[in-house]
């Protein structure tokens, strides 16, 4: 709107200076005004690469061609036959051009995707121009059209921190890890001391996870947390990894500072409630999984493992282990025939 603002009293300026009976020179500073204040934001805007921004303002430029042309044809209806229908004729056309060009310009800028495949014909060698489109493909969920676009703008500026990641994401999305991992290794190369670098360590974890190469993600994930304390998804991901290495521990440490970190407390509080299962701390666990089926009733896995967790501390946990029967949860047959001397569940 500031933008905006200042090219409208550029405009109001110069038909104070137009329309008024002043000297020549005045008005011609006026013509002068009534161009370049309009394009004043346009000058801004341009070299700080944001094209698109500039362009919608470029329909503020316009508003002074369209009123001198309507002076100009003002003056000839006083001198041509039939002027005036002529002048009259033509004006509807112009408006009718340019309602048409806004109509069409507000429904791209209403769908970004349309939107940014609309700058990009127009800029195919801005980078910036790439990256905007390609965000916009993943957000559709168009992976294929988003990992082109992102290569596109890694094409054109080496060293862009942001396409090099997000094609590294969309490429794990893929299943493709090897490249994954090149487009993650190369952010690290690029910025190894860049603030949101704990993402490409993040996501590089993954990669080397889904790889089966657990020690090299263990050690992402770490780094990840290095660079971001706060960092909830690493915490809750290193977790897993040192559960499934034995490491409960150090894994019920991480549940926990994942939880702490607003990670989404169901999945911490089962898990955590798992590892500490296989410490033997049945307590700690029944704590865990009463906010479990607390929080989602229906959570099979919930009730069944608190009906083992209080089975395994004597109390009776057939009530528990038959809601989860009830709620499909496969072992609970299994269990309750060893647990409960097979009582029916009807």
């Amino acid at each position: 709107w500031y933008h905006v603002a200042v090219g409208i009293a550029g405009i109001l300026c110069a038909l104070l200076f137009i329309w008024r009976p002043v000297s020549e020179r005045r008005k011609r500073r006026g013509i002068v005004l009534l161009f370049v204040g309009p394009l004043l934001p346009l000058v801004e805007l341009i070299p700080g690469g944001e094209a698109l921004t500039a362009d919608r303002y470029a329909y503020v430029a316009c508003f002074p061609v369209f009123l001198l042309m309507s002076r100009f044809l003002f003056r000839a209806s006083a001198r041509i036959r039939y002027a005036t229908t002529i002048a009259i004729t033509t004006g509807c056309v112009i408006l009718s051009i340019y309602a048409y060009g806004a109509r069409r310009r507000t429904l791209l800028w209403n769908n970004e995707l349309a939107m940014f495949k609309n700058v990009v014909e127009r800029y195919p060698e801005s980078d910036i121009a790439q990256f905007n489109l390609a965000t916009s493909c993943l957000h559709a969920d168009l992976l294929p059209e988003a990992r082109t676009h992102f290569s596109l703008a890694t094409k054109l500026d080496d060293n862009y921190l942001q396409a090099w990641l997000g094609s590294g994401v969309v490429n794990a999305d893929l299943h493709q890890c090897n490249l994954a991992l090149g487009d993650f290794s190369k952010v690290i190369s690029i910025a190894p001391k860049h603030t949101n670098i704990y993402a490409a360590y993040y996501h590089r974890a993954l990669c080397y996870m889904d790889q089966g190469k657990p020690d090299l993600g263990l050690a992402d994930l770490r780094e990840a947390i290095r660079y971001q304390r706060d960092f909830a998804p690493a915490h809750y991901k290193l977790a897993q990894g040192l559960a499934k290495a034995g490491d409960y521990h150090n894994a019920i440490g991480e549940y926990s500072l994942a939880l702490a970190y607003g990670y989404d407390q169901q999945a911490c509080r089962l898990n955590r409630a798992i590892s500490l299962g296989w410490l033997g701390n049945n307590d700690a666990a029944i704590n865990d999984l009463n906010s479990v089926v607390k929080i989602d009733p229906s959570n099979a896995t919930g009730w069944f493992l608190r009906g083992i967790a209080k089975s395994r501390k004597g109390v009776d946990g057939c009530a528990d282990l038959k809601r989860a029967e009830q709620l499909g949860y496969p072992q609970a047959v299994k269990a309750i025939a060893e647990l409960c001397q097979g009582t029916s569940t009807q």
